[in-house]
């Protein structure tokens, strides 16, 4: 029988440690080891619950945080907006001091500079003057020599950084977020060939027509100048492109005339345009307007007020004979537009406006007495 032996108890100043090892062929042995657990070195560390507190206390505030952040980028994009705005319209003013009116929508003889926007005649007072005189202004937009300025690309103070389209046409291309206000009706001119649009329906800009400041009898600070609109998607397609709808009657004189199809697409008698419009079976090969800030097509140089701002329906152009369109001024900032007056001050509209302030707004001589202050 194996002799049992004593136990004995080693003490330190921090623990006393008993340790026994035995072995199922020998006899019992005690093997007694000091540790000196005090003056043990510890690991600093996280627990699993700790590292899981932290991690949740970040994403919160992550997610605090990220809304504001994106405030305050939208507030300097919008900012940056309404600074171009201004920009345009000291240029439109600038040039009125020297041709004592404003650039007409878009020029349409031939010969001098046909189908140029109302932004091209502005790039001298831009400060593009180089862009300008690249322009050949003795021949028509679409002519040879004008394709290396077609071809310069974009001008930064032409285009809101908000606006998140990527959308080019092909071959020579410059993009805009501004375009001209056509007024209340949807025909692109205010006369031609003997024909007139109503005077009260008339905007800031048409085919041919240079307006002076004497011509708005509603006041320079009721009356919109350029307004935002977002770019189409080229040569991809989304809900900016413009619908061609062939039924739009436009043949003489009816192109002119004062009917709800050319001044109120919304209203019962313009069922059928309406319809057709949003129908979208049909739609430009450009993909929506913005992509050509030089163009005088309509719906590269203008907008309209027949149809009130972030309008969720279709722009709509007549087809094959393009001299009518529906054009809403549109952007990607929060709950409303910006938009440049007569008088060259800027204003931010909400989609809330009613739509007899906003076509009052576009119309320079409607005798109407609401204005964006009401």
């Amino acid at each position: 029988m194996a002799k049992k032996l004593p136990l004995n108890r080693i003490s330190s100043k921090s623990q006393s440690t008993w340790l026994y090892s035995a072995k199922m062929t020998r006899p019992l042995n005690l093997v007694l080891i000091e540790v000196d657990v005090v003056n043990r070195p510890r690991l600093n560390a996280f627990t699993l619950i700790e590292l899981l507190v932290v991690i949740a206390i970040i994403a919160v505030l992550i997610g605090l945080l990220l809304p504001a952040v994106q405030k305050v980028r939208e507030a300097a994009s919008r900012a940056k907006c309404q600074n171009n705005l201004k920009q345009l319209g000291v240029a439109a003013h600038n040039y009125h001091d020297v041709v004592k009116a404003f650039p007409s929508g878009h020029q349409i003889t031939p010969s001098t500079f046909g189908a140029a926007s109302a932004l091209v005649y502005l790039l001298p007072y831009l400060e593009q003057t180089p862009r300008w005189n690249q322009f050949d202004q003795t021949q028509a937009i679409s002519a040879a020599s004008n394709l290396p300025a077609k071809s310069a690309g974009d001008i930064p103070l032409l285009l809101c950084p908000s606006d998140p389209s990527v959308g080019l046409v092909p071959g020579p291309a410059g993009r805009t977020n501004y375009q001209a206000n056509l007024g209340q009706h949807a025909w692109g001119f205010d006369t031609l060939s003997g024909l007139s649009k109503p005077a009260n329906r008339m905007g800031m800009f048409g085919g041919g027509t240079k307006v002076a400041i004497t011509d708005i009898t509603d006041g320079s600070t009721n009356t919109a100048l350029f307004a935002e609109i977002r770019r189409g998607a080229s040569p991809g397609s989304d809900i900016y492109d413009i619908t061609k709808w062939s039924s739009w009657s436009v043949s003489s004189p009816n192109n002119a005339a004062d009917t709800a199809m050319n001044n109120d697409p919304q209203a019962p008698a313009a069922a059928a345009l309406l319809a057709g419009c949003n129908a979208a079976v049909s739609t430009l090969t450009s993909s929506g307007s913005g992509l050509s800030y030089f163009g005088g097509q309509l719906y590269l140089a203008y907008y309209t007020h027949t149809v009130p701002p972030n309008y969720a329906g279709r722009d709509c152009m007549s087809y094959p004979v393009n001299t009518n369109i529906h054009l809403a001024s549109r952007s990607a900032h929060t709950n409303g537009v910006n938009l440049v007056l007569a008088d060259g001050s800027v204003k931010f509209v909400t989609n809330a406006v009613t739509l007899d302030t906003w076509k009052a707004v576009g119309t320079r001589a409607g005798g109407e007495t609401l204005s964006l202050t009401n």
